[in-house]
């Protein structure tokens, strides 16, 4: 379950700009061409969690929010995720 940023322009010129800085590491190995901004809400569940969880959320949009940082996330070998660097985007 995920939601889409609206408008999701600005992060896709800010994917594209980490990915032409970093050309080795592309955006999920490259296994996506054009990957779609998203936040994760939940992955993977029973189905009753999954649905209940969307429920809530439903009650909760529309989210108004402003990024003001992004952050890289290293796989560890236990297939876990790791906060590795914490990037604060100037405001314009």
């Amino acid at each position: 379950m995920w939601l889409a940023p609206d408008p999701d322009a600005p992060f896709r010129v800010l994917t594209q700009a980490v990915a032409d800085a970093f050309p080795a590491y592309p955006p999920y190995g490259g296994q996506f061409p054009d990957p779609v901004p998203h936040l994760t809400i939940a992955d993977r569940g029973p189905p009753e969690a999954m649905h209940a969880a969307e429920q809530q959320l439903q009650r909760a949009l529309p989210i108004r929010s402003i990024a003001g940082s992004v952050t890289l996330l290293t796989e560890l070998p236990t297939g876990r995720w790791d906060q590795t660097a914490t990037f604060f985007l100037r405001p314009r």
